[in-house]
């Protein structure tokens, strides 16, 4: 029963996946959070539902596991704090 739930939840975000993908054309997508945790039971159903429905023009973009870990959400909140902090600061 598990299994089948995360081959249903991997084929759904290997759909999701291979949308984005197909719309931004990114080099790299970075698998983070409790996504990374469960990705050795995802993996296998992501990547048979993101080949079936990614674009041959887009067939490079590689998936990997972010590198940052758990600090992913916090980097890139304190990224868009700095950024705004910046801009602020310039214009100002």
């Amino acid at each position: 029963m598990q299994k089948k739930a995360f081959e249903r939840a991997g084929h759904y975000l290997g759909i999701g996946i291979s949308t984005l993908v197909n719309i931004l054309n990114p080099e790299k997508v970075y698998i983070a959070g409790g996504v990374a945790y469960g990705w050795e039971f995802l993996k296998d159903a992501v990547e048979k539902s993101y080949n079936e429905n990614i674009f041959y023009a887009n067939n490079e973009t590689k998936i990997e596991i972010s590198p940052i870990g758990d600090y992913i959400t916090a980097l890139g909140a304190a990224t868009f704090a700095f950024e705004k902090y910046i801009k602020e600061e310039i214009i100002a």
